[in-house]
């Protein structure tokens, strides 16, 4: 899927928008907040089929392998973007992942349920959900990127 023409305004505004609003599992978790982000930039919203459908991190992954037959927010990004590459790739508006074992960011994820944890890139900085809005975390620190394209 392609760009929007208008995809950077669009992203800027979704991330100041957002930029104060911390986690919640069941309204605004990391994948809301990188579908979001995917959403200014695509004009696709992948994550409407969750919005108001769970309360709890176990009938979130229920519910992941009932409507999308994946196992982790991570298989959910690769069916819906493709596979990741490595994070020298991403571009702004790419999603990129980090595994929270590997960094000393502290992250509302359970890796163990979700895999890897989404952001946002937004060039040489990417954004991540935290408890209390998001944190920067420079880009190259991460993992892998998943191109939104």
């Amino acid at each position: 899927m392609a760009r929007l023409d208008n995809w950077q305004n669009n992203l800027s505004a979704f991330i100041e928008e957002k930029r104060n609003i911390g986690f919640d599992f069941a309204t605004w978790n990391c994948m809301f907040w990188v579908l979001g982000c995917a959403n200014a930039v695509i004009g696709a919203d992948y994550a409407s089929p969750y919005y108001g459908k769970f309360k709890s991190e176990r009938t979130a992954a229920t519910l992941l392998r009932k409507l999308d037959k994946v196992t982790n927010s991570q298989e959910f990004l690769e069916k819906y973007f493709g596979e990741p590459k490595p994070v020298a790739f991403a571009r702004m508006g790419d999603i990129v992942l980090v595994d929270p074992a590997d960094t000393d960011l502290e992250l509302p994820a359970d890796a163990e349920l979700f895999g890897a944890v989404p952001g946002v890139c937004y060039g040489s900085i990417s954004y991540f959900l935290s408890e209390t809005g998001l944190i920067e975390v420079e880009t190259l620190r991460l993992g892998q990127t998943i191109w939104v394209s």
